[in-house]
């Protein structure tokens, strides 16, 4: 406790400070401190602890991680602190700062400080914090902090994080209702399911796409035609259905929680994609089951190869099993025709 009527301790570096004033809507004192304490506005140390603080709070570990879906969507719909940043960016940080690490690594660092704190005013107005919990969550987060800091170097103090500015405000409005928190029906994931072996279909591939793609799929990219004969609408239009058939009728459940669709995601960066994009990928796994997701942003360049690669992990996990990849591309090419799509032969 201090003198203040005998109320909570109240954060003591600057930039806790900072945040407190703004979550406490104190705008005045907020662009004091920017002004005489932090020109430029306040550093990355603080912040992002408290936003994984809050974070950890709200999306407990019985909820369908789903709820972070849904929580990302509406504060970039109704906060003016997040009015411009994409819903699947903020999901990516709180369900980063919430344990999968992984994606945190997607983000764009120079979106990474105001999604942290959009994220953290947002997380504030839905917990209902007084300003006696604002100090209690902050001076949590400036002990873990100096944790941290103990063990790893610290970011630039010197570099701001954001400009001082008075979008940084909660709305003091929930987003969230009882109806949102869904318990976790799979707390534990699931393996993936193995390919039945009575729908294996040993029919080769009509289709220039989906010959060139059964080559692909079973490591034999330098045989056969190459991707120069084949019409990349061809090829988009396959391989999207291809994967589609997959992962939807054989390889997850029907009811995926998203520590499974993730893991897809996660075996295909480490064994064939690098470069993929781990919140796309699972945002185009997750679509496939019925999800309405916004898809800003992700454009064809990211559909083909995330499919393909994807596949790839999935026909790993089948043992390479030709039966499948035959089974599945023929699927894919009955999906285009019935789509009223021609491929070329």
């Amino acid at each position: 406790m201090d003198s203040r009527e005998g109320g909570t301790v109240p954060p003591n570096s600057v930039e806790a400070r900072w945040i407190r004033a703004a979550l406490t809507s104190d705008g005045p004192e907020r662009r004091r401190i920017a002004r005489e304490e932090l020109p430029g506005g306040p550093p990355l140390q603080v912040i992002p602890i408290a936003c994984a603080v809050a974070a950890r709070r709200l999306f407990g570990p019985q909820w369908d991680r789903r709820l972070i879906t849904t929580f990302a969507q509406r504060v970039v719909d109704r906060s003016p602190a997040a009015a411009g940043l994409l819903p699947r960016d903020v999901e990516s940080v709180l369900r980063g700062m919430t344990g999968e690490t992984e994606l945190l690594t997607g983000v764009p660092g120079e979106a990474l400080a105001e999604i942290t704190l959009a994220s953290l005013l947002g997380l504030a107005d839905e917990l209902a914090l007084d300003d006696e919990g604002v100090d209690v969550l902050l001076v949590e987060a400036e002990r873990e902090t100096a944790a941290v800091a103990a063990v790893a170097e610290p970011p630039d103090a010197d570099k701001a994080a954001v400009p001082d500015g008075d979008r940084w405000r909660r709305t003091f409005e929930r987003y969230l209702s009882s109806d949102d928190f869904v318990p976790r029906a799979h707390p534990v994931a699931r393996p993936p399911r193995p390919f039945p072996a009575e729908k294996g279909r040993y029919t080769e591939p009509a289709s220039k796409a989906g010959r060139y793609l059964r080559h692909l799929l079973r490591g034999e990219s330098g045989t056969g035609l190459q991707a120069s004969e084949v019409p990349q609408v061809d090829l988009l239009r396959v391989a999207r259905l291809a994967f589609t058939v997959a992962v939807r009728s054989y390889y997850l459940y029907p009811d995926p929680d998203l520590a499974e669709t993730m893991a897809l995601a996660c075996a295909t960066k480490a064994h064939h994609w690098p470069e993929l994009n781990l919140m796309k990928a699972e945002y185009l796994t997750r679509t496939i089951f019925g999800e309405k997701l916004p898809l800003d942003g992700i454009t064809n360049r990211d559909v083909y190869p995330s499919c393909v690669f994807m596949l790839n992990t999935i026909i790993d996990a089948w043992d390479g099993d030709d039966a499948a990849v035959c089974s599945v591309l023929a699927d894919a090419e009955e999906g285009v025709a019935l789509r009223g799509n021609a491929l070329s032969r």
